[in-house]
């Protein structure tokens, strides 16, 4: 972000900045006064404390008149002493000599009383017609030394050189000590800048255009603003985070785009800023119909040479995705939890009152607790793995054992193995279409069964008593293609989006009583990955589901 610009006052050159030291070469008195009269005029008008340092052609008489005459309400600036003419005498050659210490000196001590008095800045001018060949270098060298620490300061300063007792070597000595020089060509002012300031600002516009790309290009929002938190720029992040334009966000306070009541916390950060530099927060903003957006924030403090705090960067992240997956993960532990306890509480159960009850019960009622008891160590077992092939396959862990397998002995054995999970899964009716004389396929035979399984086992769970459910299999170019395809309650699109995601379950599930974890189909779409396939679901509301994955021939 730039820094505030002040007027010069002068059509040619704009508005500059703190720490501009530049100069101009005339010809004639009128060429200096069309200068110096609008720029100290613009100085005055801007509550700036204002030198002008004169020698010849002018002398205090006549500048003063000139001054008067060009500038409004000059005699009460003078009379109020927001404005000194000094000759040249008084103020470069003071006690018979020039000494560059005493004028730096002199210029700080300016400095000093600018602020004791209030006002803005400091904006000086000096005029060089005093100037002798045996005093031209080291004048030279104190503008060196001017162009050297300006910078650091509250302060405008314009040297003005008379172009007729400047030779070449002097007109190059002065354009390289200044960061630029006005000169009239054809009647018209005009700017010429030095190799090194020029090199300079070529070097900055295009840091300021990489940087520019940089911020437009983030995903992340980024905004300026001042020390008072009114907005001076922003990027299309920050728009569509909001649902404005950028014109509409600039010159607002940057705490009107948070969500209402401002958080406390916020408050504490953003007083303390200027203070430890930078602060990292979450809160809401109001986003495109008052919709609440919830966003990270990094806000970094920016300081003035003087190390005043004047504005900040503040770097926004929209975490609603985030804030989403901690809590579907957060439900995934609790379903989890419950998960694991529920056969638990079944199995300890059943063992205990076949332990302590067992000469009351009857040998069928013992073998149904343990039936009982073995069904659910079956599902818990279930869920363990399904949990540890996840873990291997977030730790880039899984490793397969492939060789060639018969898809319809694999068929065969995850239906078998469903099929004896419990007295629902007996009033279905499981159909097997595969035919024998289906290539092998190359695969681990332990992790194909349990893709069958876990697909099976679903189509279980939401299928009606007495429905069917078929595995199918057929070759098509260079896959097999496998579907397990049950008439269950059908699920709708948005369903089908997420479906394959991690710690996600059909929207239907609880309505309907279903228990489980949601990791089946995620654990079947990694493992169909890693055999590098591809696994997807056909379905519709009331009409079934069919699940269908690949495998390479």
């Amino acid at each position: 972000m730039k820094a505030k610009l002040r007027r010069t006052g002068i059509d040619a050159l704009g508005d500059i900045a703190w720490g501009t030291h530049f100069c101009q070469f005339y010809h004639t008195t009128d060429d200096l006064l069309s200068i110096l009269t609008p720029y100290f005029r613009a100085g005055l008008e801007s509550g700036e404390f204002c030198v002008w340092v004169i020698s010849a052609p002018l002398n205090r008489q006549e500048a003063l008149r000139a001054a008067e005459v060009g500038i409004p309400r000059f005699g009460d600036y003078l009379a109020r002493g927001q404005v000194e003419v000094i000759p040249h005498t008084e103020w470069y050659l003071k006690d018979g000599y020039f000494d560059m210490k005493r004028v730096l000196n002199g210029w700080l001590d300016k400095l000093d009383k600018a602020a004791a008095m209030g006002y803005e800045g400091l904006r000086v001018s000096g005029n060089t017609g005093w100037l002798e060949a045996d005093s031209w270098r080291s004048f030279a060298e104190y503008e060196e030394e001017i162009n050297n620490f300006i910078g650091k300061y509250r302060m405008l300063a314009m040297c003005t050189y008379c172009l007729d007792r400047c030779g070449a070597s002097e007109v190059i000595d002065v354009v390289n000590n200044h960061q630029f020089a006005l000169i009239r060509r054809d009647g018209q002012w005009a700017i010429v800048e030095s190799y090194e300031r020029k090199r300079v600002r070529e070097i900055l516009e295009q840091s300021e255009a990489n940087y520019r790309a940089l911020v437009e290009s983030s995903p992340d929002g980024v905004i300026s603003f001042d020390g008072k938190g009114t907005i001076i720029d922003c990027n299309e992040e920050v728009c569509r985070l909001v649902g404005v334009s950028k014109e509409e966000i600039k010159g607002k306070d940057f705490r009107d785009l948070l969500a209402r009541p401002v958080p406390q916390e916020f408050s504490s950060n953003y007083a303390r800023l200027a203070q430890v530099g930078q602060v990292e927060d979450e809160f809401e903003i109001l986003g495109r119909d008052g919709q609440v957006v919830p966003v990270w924030a990094k806000t970094v403090a920016l300081y003035e040479s003087n190390g005043d705090f004047n504005r900040a960067v503040v770097y926004l992240r929209d975490i609603a995705e985030r804030r989403k997956v901690e809590q579907l993960k957060d439900e995934f532990i609790g379903l989890v939890s419950h998960e694991l306890r529920s056969p638990l509480t079944v199995i300890v159960g059943a063992i205990n009152t076949a332990l302590s009850e067992g000469d009351r019960l009857s040998p069928a009622e013992t073998r149904q607790l343990l039936q009982d008891a073995a069904l659910e160590a079956e599902s818990l077992s279930s869920l363990v793995w399904n949990l540890l092939e996840l873990s291997r396959a977030q730790a880039d862990r899984l490793v397969l054992h492939p060789e060639p397998v018969s898809l319809e002995k694999v068929a065969r054995n995850a239906v078998d193995r469903v099929k004896h999970q419990g007295s629902a899964h007996q009033s279905l009716q499981f159909l097997i279409e595969v035919p024998t004389e289906l290539p092998r396929v190359y695969a681990d035979e332990l992790r194909l069964e349990r893709i069958l399984c876990n697909l099976l086992d679903n189509a279980v769970k939401y299928s009606p008593g007495g429905g069917e459910i078929r595995v199918t299999a057929e070759a098509n170019d260079d896959n097999i293609l496998v579907s397990v395809i049950d008439q269950g309650i059908g699920m709708s699109p948005d369903d089908q989006v997420k479906l394959f995601g991690p710690f996600q379950r059909v929207e239907d599930s609880r309505a309907h009583g279903v228990r489980g974890a949601g990791l089946g189909l995620l654990v079947c779409r990694r493992l169909v990955e890693a055999h590098h396939g591809r696994i997807w679901v056909e379905s519709e509301r009331g009409r079934g589901s069919a699940f269908r994955f690949t495998l390479p021939l």
